[in-house]
């Protein structure tokens, strides 16, 4: 049949009409059905197209987002999204889809891969300060062996424990010391030199415990029962790391606690704790890290109360080491984030001493130091339950050290 002989109207097609010419005009609603086109060749399909929903697309490898800003780790994309930041040019492809843990590696001009925050630390761990020693220990997380002498606090102090890290811009940072002061000491992770004051905590403190998020430090309690009159030992405090600021109040704990130790942090970084203290207890108390509050929770105990014991977390569980409590202890007790149930003892270390440091990494947590400026160097598995091992020393022996890695 030729073309002519089709009319614009066209109303209605025969399912067994015969032709091989084409077909033009208008279409009634209704009159061609799914069934009726089938198997049409794309070279077939002329003109202009109606609009299609994204939706009834198939065969794509990839979906693809435009933006004015990078993708974040809660975007949850399927595997293998890609991301344009429009601004920076920057081009960004989802090589993990864990929900809320997205990782998006980085194939575009620039650099850096958008990936969760965790606590540890994947290079290198640091131990620093100690009464009249300035020193900055650094150790190696991927082997055994010797701390080294990475630079210089800006001032001789010891018994700081809350120690920091903003990972993103590796910087260390180390808060308050005896004697009672109230400095926020920064020191670069990356580049061998001496700490610099950046800001004051409200009060002075020493022995206080930390933790940490992706953007801030958090201090929490203080040193010994004889600190000067009118100092709290129920503070929190924190800061930025963005800017070098005086820290600001962040809520109370239940009760004073004075010499907890190093502190630990959770998963997402949405809760800090601090496991004992003077006058001596076994309290684990958990402080809110995304709301300020008046007060924290204490929701568990450790298996033996102590004060002055070294802390260490990894994504699932804190650990509490060794402490006082009228003799140096070796216990190694563990705490789960998730249930806030009482710590089991895990472990001992090598040696019964109070006043050490703790650093984690993502597989290991690490305690240095210890009282009469111990120097070992141990470490134990956060995989499976045991005792901590010996692996090196530090360059120079420490009391009550700020731990911290990146």
């Amino acid at each position: 049949m030729a073309d002519s002989k089709v009319q614009p109207d066209l109303v209605e097609l025969s399912d067994d009409f015969p032709f091989t010419g084409d077909v033009s005009g208008t279409v009634a609603d209704g009159s061609i059905t799914d069934v009726k086109v089938s198997d049409m060749a794309a070279s077939k399909l002329t003109g202009a197209l109606p609009a299609v929903s994204g939706a009834a697309l198939t065969g794509l490898a990839a979906t693809y987002t435009k933006s004015a800003s990078d993708p974040a780790t809660n975007t949850n994309p399927t595997l293998g999204a890609l991301w344009v930041n429009q601004v920076s040019g920057e081009t960004y492809v989802c090589t993990d889809a864990t929900t809320d843990a997205n990782v998006w590696t980085n194939v575009g001009p620039g650099t850096g891969d958008v990936i969760p925050w965790y606590y540890g630390g994947s290079s290198y761990g640091f131990m620093t300060g100690t009464s009249g020693d300035n020193s900055i220990n650094k150790f190696n997380f991927a082997s055994s062996g010797a701390a080294t002498d990475f630079g210089d606090l800006a001032g001789a102090t010891g018994y700081i424990k809350s120690g920091h890290s903003d990972k993103d811009n590796s910087y260390g940072y180390n808060c308050g010391g005896y004697p009672a002061i109230n400095v926020i000491a920064r020191f670069s992770m990356v580049s061998q030199g001496t700490s610099n004051d950046v800001g004051n905590l409200r009060q002075v403190t020493s022995d206080a415990a930390s933790a940490t998020s992706n953007t801030h430090a958090y201090v929490i309690g203080h040193g010994w029962n004889g600190m000067p009159a009118g100092t709290d030992g129920t503070f929190i405090d924190k800061f930025a790391f963005a800017a070098s600021v005086n820290s600001s109040g962040w809520g109370s704990l239940m009760t004073a606690q004075y010499n907890s130790g190093n502190g630990q942090t959770n998963g997402d970084a949405s809760y800090g704790y601090l496991s004992g203290g003077s006058p001596l207890t076994d309290s684990i108390q958990k402080i809110n890290l995304n709301s300020a509050e008046t007060s924290t929770e204490i929701v568990a105990t450790l298996t033996q109360a102590r004060h002055s014991a070294a802390g260490n977390s990894s994504s699932t569980h804190g650990y509490t080491s060794g402490g006082h409590n009228g003799s140096g202890l070796s216990r190694i007790d563990k705490f789960s984030f998730a249930t806030d149930s009482d710590a089991t003892n895990v472990g001992d270390m090598q040696i019964a001493i109070h006043q050490r440091g703790g650093s984690s990494s993502l597989a290991h947590g690490y305690i240095a130091g210890g009282l009469g400026h111990h120097a070992t160097i141990e470490r134990f598995s956060f995989a499976s339950d045991g005792d901590s091992a010996g692996i090196g020393n530090l360059a120079q022996g420490l009391t009550g050290p700020g731990g911290t890695q990146v």
